[in-house]
């Protein structure tokens, strides 16, 4: 009996300094890279929450993974008045933006939220005056935008809630004096009357028969319909034409543009032919290429945003005093172009008889000794940054863009070479965050503004 009881003192003081250990282990502050993090009081948990940053960085990332503790949430207040800060990327592996997070951070002007966030907190952008960019993706985890979320972001210029959301709260934009455009999506069913009070110049994007459009309408809010809305498809394959190529690499040069593109032989579809005679005294030389029937051939241009231009190969006289340039033995040609900055080439062919130095006549066939002609104009392909074509670059463009990034809309070749601001091949919410840049006089490095060459 004296043991039993001796045991049981034993395993019950044994209980209490686990837990005593445990206690005094949980809520312990951890600093790694200027970073304050905290060990949340659960006995299972394997994660970190940042409580504050202690650094002087402008430009910083909430850590994902430290000492195998994965970062799940940012604590009520861990970045108040912070305003040093002027971009933060918060990582893939947040859950949570906790109440006031970044309140006062009067110099933050972009921030990333990851699509792992699931909630942010009351307040938690309030007072950042400086705030210009908010990139949020169309898959993000967000049902809300809480109270105050944004309030007194005096700079915010455009924002896409993300589909999925479905509230917007109190008081959540107030303040926004510059806010002109919100995309609000259809999954939105419950807006605060005074989410937008202050918001002077508003305007909403969305669709027809959606809560949104009906909140417009109720309180006299300027409101644009992309009409009914329907599930983003993928989009279809893209069929390639057939062509012929000559083996040698040429270029194609246009003078006023100053630019030169590099005409690859991949070998497709050889065809005998015979060599081009020799013209004097070129005024532009350019690559020849034949084109085989049919007598309109889709040219595959491998562009950045994959621009499919169409190459007219009729009795039309398109050379102008762009005389022959000399080949020996081609065998094929092709019009599989890779242009570095998005350049667009329509080739017009014509297989013609004409003589040393001479014009080819149109009523004129093939013969033993073929010329070989072409040219290669480039069309204005616009402003660079001014996506809907209107000669401006303002927030409207971005709003496109953040629209197309969202799957909300689809765009036009042309729209997307004009959106591709940075020359990354892709359209999303960094060109629109260039462009809202570009419209605050914020220096983004790219030539925004510019007719596009």
């Amino acid at each position: 009996m004296k043991n039993r009881n001796l045991i049981a003192i034993s395993i019950t003081v044994l209980v209490l300094f686990i837990i005593s250990m445990f206690s005094v282990y949980a809520g312990v502050s951890v600093y790694y890279d200027d970073w304050n993090l905290e060990i949340p009081a659960s006995a299972t948990s394997t994660e970190y929450y940042v409580n504050g940053y202690d650094g002087d960085k402008t430009s910083v990332t909430i850590p994902s993974v430290v000492f195998d503790r994965t970062v799940t949430k940012i604590n009520d207040y861990a970045l108040l008045n912070k305003t040093k800060i002027e971009k933060c990327v918060i990582s893939d592996t947040v859950k949570v933006v906790g109440e006031s997070a970044f309140y006062g951070c009067t110099s933050l002007k972009e921030i990333s939220i990851s699509d792992s966030v699931e909630s942010l907190g009351k307040n938690a952008f309030y007072g950042c005056s400086s705030l210009v960019s908010v990139n949020l993706s169309n898959n993000s985890s967000l049902k809300a935008i809480p109270d105050s979320c944004f309030n007194k972001c005096s700079k915010l210029n455009s924002f896409t809630v993300p589909q999925g959301v479905e509230s917007i709260g109190n008081f959540a934009f107030m303040n926004c004096s510059e806010l002109e455009s919100l995309v609000i999506p259809p999954s939105v069913e419950s807006i605060s009357s005074n989410a937008f009070s202050g918001c002077q110049s508003l305007t909403i994007y969305g669709w027809d028969d959606t809560y949104a459009q009906q909140f417009a309408k109720d309180r006299n809010i300027d409101f644009v319909s992309y009409g009914e809305y329907v599930e983003p498809t993928d989009p279809p394959a893209t069929t390639e034409a057939i062509v012929t190529e000559v083996t040698t690499e040429t270029t194609v040069t246009e003078s006023t543009q100053n630019t030169t593109l590099s005409v690859p032989a991949d070998k497709t579809e050889p065809v005998e032919t015979t060599s081009a005679t020799t013209v004097t005294d070129p005024v532009e030389s350019t690559s020849a290429t034949i084109a085989t029937e049919p007598a309109e051939t889709t040219v595959n241009t491998d562009t950045t945003q994959g621009i499919t231009t169409t190459a007219p190969a009729d009795n039309t006289d398109p050379f102008e005093s762009v005389p022959a340039t000399t080949f020996t033995d081609p065998v094929e040609t092709s019009h599989n172009t890779e242009a570095t900055q998005n350049t667009t080439v329509a080739v017009a062919t014509e297989i013609t008889g004409s003589t040393e130095g001479t014009k080819p006549s149109n009523s004129q066939n093939p013969t033993s000794d073929s010329t070989l002609q072409s040219t290669a104009p480039i069309a204005d392909k616009g402003i660079l940054g001014d996506v809907n074509g209107d000669g401006k670059v303002n927030i409207k463009d971005a709003t496109v863009i953040q629209k197309a990034a969202a799957k909300l809309a689809a765009l036009t070749e042309d729209e997307k070479l004009r959106a591709d601001v940075n020359v990354d091949t892709k359209i999303n919410i960094k060109d629109a965050t260039a462009i809202q840049k570009f419209v605050a006089k914020i220096e983004t490095g790219f030539t925004i503004g510019k007719p596009i060459v």
